[in-house]
């Protein structure tokens, strides 16, 4: 099936009504936008958003509509600005931030959603600025900031 939706193209195949296989959006251009994995109607596997110029913005992973497994952000040339991973729609396990010239700027772990075990950042050189410590979302234990000997 095809339908077109404001100047954007998507095909894809409907079972008992619902979303299933591959559904694949385009640009106006015809380049292709979207990619996306659906079974019983709702999204299932791989999720893939291109920009125009074809380089991939956006790669996540869901399973009964919800975020699961890896998410990650991707800058201009494929360097990442975002790596999360997930548990059935919830952050779980390692985060990590990037600068702009892909050097890492945070990271983090997260539990059932909240920031759990120590976070680092770093200054844009890779110099560790600040180590805080997290249970459940909150402050817990040694927070620490560095600060650059003049």
């Amino acid at each position: 099936m095809d339908v077109e939706i404001g100047g954007t193209n998507i095909t894809g195949h409907y079972q008992d009504y619902k979303k299933t296989g591959n559904w694949i959006s385009y640009f106006p251009t015809g380049q292709i936008y979207i990619i996306e994995e659906f079974k019983n109607g709702l999204k299932n596997g791989l999720h893939l958003k291109m920009n125009q110029r074809g380089y991939i913005e956006l790669q996540a992973s869901y399973t009964n509509d919800s975020l699961d497994g890896k998410y990650t952000e991707f800058r201009l040339g494929g360097k990442p600005a975002l790596i999360e991973h997930y548990s059935m729609g919830q952050l779980d396990g390692k985060k990590e931030v990037y600068y702009e010239r892909g050097q890492l700027q945070e990271e983090s772990n997260y539990r059932l959603g909240q920031k759990d075990g120590v976070a680092k950042w770093y200054d844009e050189n890779g110099k560790l600025v600040a180590e805080y410590t997290y249970s459940n979302g909150e402050f817990d234990g040694l927070q620490k900031t560095y600060y650059p000997n003049d």
